[in-house]
């Protein structure tokens, strides 16, 4: 979604050498990098601050920005930056479709629908809006409401399988347990990857024993599809089931070998087998694609003092440390502690 709004490719400055460096600040800010959050926003505001952008740039440069907000948690920053693209511009649906997720983020339940309202009133035909203001709407738990959002979404798109799950969910929830069931079919036709897509739900409801039920279905009608294998590797993981995730993250490695946040989670559980070389491999390995990784340069700093490089393993850890302030709690989630 990001990507796109950087196809304005917005006119150079005059001087070669500007011209190369804010084209890499530009491709920074957007996160087509693959950037770490910190590292966007610190490109983003230096595009601000420079006082070259024109005002169509500097609305998606402030979009990007408040985006990068959201998601490392500053709500209040994020609602800064989206007011101001959407002054710039307010047809810019995305702008009122993050601003709203802020609001949600700060309990301002009624603005955020406001905001979706606004998103959806500028592209009422895109059953993408309408699923999008559905999720909102059963996050607040007014289910009748989301239930009409995905209606008109399916309606719109009667192929949307993620429109057919999350209605089922909205019904199931009121306790409609045969429409919820009728449309989790409807979805499951449609997309048979929708298996997996239930199980990444059902692991972020903290319905494990459901998620893994949904990976082990996927795995059987697709026994190379490198999503399931990871999610399950996850779950594996979780339960301390350690060989077991490192055989689905070989699976899904096997399918897809360039794939560096799996490097990552392979490295992790080998990190907890004991097998450092192994774990360092996969950092390295992650690193090469993501260099600004903040959980792999930790994940190596605690593999390499594990080896005794004391220097080593606290350079990483504190080059880590400095591009994400909650990379120990990220990192205490693999089970590492």
């Amino acid at each position: 979604m990001r990507a796109l709004l950087l196809s304005m490719s917005l006119v150079l400055a005059a001087v070669p050498a500007f011209a190369q460096d804010r084209a890499e600040l530009l491709r920074r800010c957007d996160g087509d990098d693959g950037s770490s959050i910190q590292v966007s926003i610190e490109s983003c505001t230096k595009l601000i601050e420079s006082g070259s952008e024109n005002e169509q740039s500097l609305a998606i440069i402030l979009y990007n920005r408040g985006v990068a907000h959201h998601w490392q948690g500053d709500d209040d920053k994020a609602i800064t930056d989206l007011s101001e693209t959407l002054r710039i511009n307010p047809w810019f649906a995305d702008a009122w479709r993050w601003r709203g997720q802020a609001w949600y983020g700060k309990d301002e339940h009624e603005r955020a629908i406001q905001d979706y309202d606004a998103m959806v009133a500028l592209d009422p035909s895109n059953p993408v809006v309408h699923y999008l203001r559905g999720i909102l709407l059963t996050w607040m738990k007014r289910y009748e409401q989301a239930i009409g959002d995905f209606g008109e979404a399916i309606r719109l798109n009667d192929s949307f399988a993620k429109a057919w799950y999350e209605r089922a969910r909205a019904y199931e929830a009121m306790g409609e347990e045969e429409r919820g069931r009728l449309d989790r079919e409807a979805g499951r036709r449609i997309d048979p990857d929708h298996w997996a897509h239930a199980c990444l739900d059902a692991m972020r409801a903290k319905r494990t024993s459901e998620a893994l039920q949904m990976c082990d279905e996927a795995l059987r009608l697709q026994p190379h599809f490198a999503l399931a294998a990871r999610l399950r590797a996850i779950l594996h993981l979780d339960a301390d089931r350690l060989d077991a995730a490192i055989a689905d993250f070989d699976l899904a490695l096997k399918v897809e070998p360039e794939q560096p946040d799996v490097r990552r989670d392979r490295g992790m559980a080998l990190l907890r087998t004991g097998r450092l070389d192994a774990a360092i491999a996969d950092f390295n390995a992650a690193l090469s694609h993501q260099r600004y990784d903040s959980i792999a340069l930790y994940g190596r700093g605690l593999a390499r003092q594990r080896k005794s490089d004391t220097d080593g393993g606290a350079a990483d850890i504190a080059a880590a440390k400095a591009l994400d302030v909650k990379v120990e709690t990220r990192i205490a989630s693999y089970g590492i502690r």
